[in-house]
């Protein structure tokens, strides 16, 4: 989630619960009054997150889901990371642990209760952006084939974007006459969609709406 520049973005809140499930998932925003976020920054700063700190995961698992704020704070920008968290407790403990980023995750999960009186109504956020993360194509799953799509940009999926880390694995950043291309295509598309294209490879994808300030996953990609 952002909150930058007077606007609240985060993950709409309807997602379908079935598989296979879509792989692009809307922003909606709404706009925060200035009162409104004076008391975020507040909290931020009671719960010792705005400091040199921006790591708040104590004991890292493997594999394990994490999650990232980003807060602009008088032109100064601090991307918070932390732990996803569990529950809803807002009770933050020590201030700069990782129980103070939970709370504060909490807290600005609940927006509506908390500043409701400060929020502009939701509507769905247009990414100027999004990140592209091709993967090797789907198999059948609990009887569902997979259901193959033209590829819908120029050239092939073998030279899109950049190589990642893992052998197969593609990642690409798309804006522009390209976005408008690809995001029809890619808002059609669930987990179980294998792009095809001129030469009859195929590989499926996952998609990151990326925001204001968000270099997205493919700034690893090498």
């Amino acid at each position: 989630m952002t909150i930058a520049g007077g606007m609240y973005l985060d993950g709409m809140v309807a997602i379908p619960m079935i598989y296979p499930g879509p792989i692009y998932i809307g922003l909606s925003e709404r706009s925060i009054s200035a009162a409104g976020i004076d008391q975020i920054v507040a909290e931020a700063r009671k719960d010792g997150l705005l400091g040199e700190k921006s790591d708040f995961i104590d004991n890292p698992m493997p594999g394990s889901i994490t999650a990232h704020i980003q807060l602009v704070v008088d032109g100064v920008t601090h991307d918070l990371t932390g732990p996803l968290p569990s529950d809803a407790t807002e009770t933050p403990g020590t201030p700069g642990s990782s129980a103070a980023f939970i709370a504060f995750w909490n807290r600005i999960g609940t927006l509506d209760t908390w500043l409701s009186a400060d929020l502009g109504e939701s509507t769905p956020y247009t990414p100027t952006s999004i990140a592209i993360m091709l993967t090797p194509p789907a198999d059948s799953s609990g009887g569902i084939a997979p259901v193959e799509k033209t590829w819908p940009l120029p050239g092939t999926l073998a030279t899109f974007g950049s190589p990642m880390g893992v052998a197969g694995y593609r990642c690409a950043t798309v804006s522009g006459a390209e976005l408008a291309t690809l995001l029809p295509a890619v808002q059609a598309a669930n987990a179980l969609t294998v792009f095809v294209d001129s030469t009859n490879a195929k590989m499926s994808a996952k998609v990151e709406v990326l925001v204001p300030g968000d270099a997205g996953p493919c700034g690893a990609a090498q």
